[in-house]
């Protein structure tokens, strides 16, 4: 199973609820040791991690390649999260 996927379902959501028992918005409120965030590309990844205290333990551009990024995110991953920002760019001919 991957890293991502056993990060996924063992999420724990917290939420508020409405009168009605519903939650209204739901929360993740979990601390963690490290926090990744990648920016994604269709041939680079911009990897940065920072401790729990906010200080900046790694960045570094690399290969968008899943062994490359495991690589690089293998000594924090026993409580990190990982955030990616991805937004497509459409090009169109005019």
């Amino acid at each position: 199973m991957s890293l991502l996927l056993q990060l996924s379902l063992s999420t724990k959501l917290e939420g508020n609820e409405t009168q009605n028992g519903e939650d209204s918005m739901r929360f993740y409120n979990n601390q963690h040791n490290y926090y990744c965030g990648i920016d994604l590309h269709a041939r680079l990844l911009y990897v940065c991690i920072l401790d729990s205290l906010g200080n900046k333990v790694l960045h570094k551009k690399i290969d968008a390649d899943p062994d490359a990024l495991l690589e690089l995110i293998t000594p924090y991953q026993d409580n990190i999260v990982i955030g990616v920002e991805c937004i497509p760019v459409i090009i169109e001919d005019a």
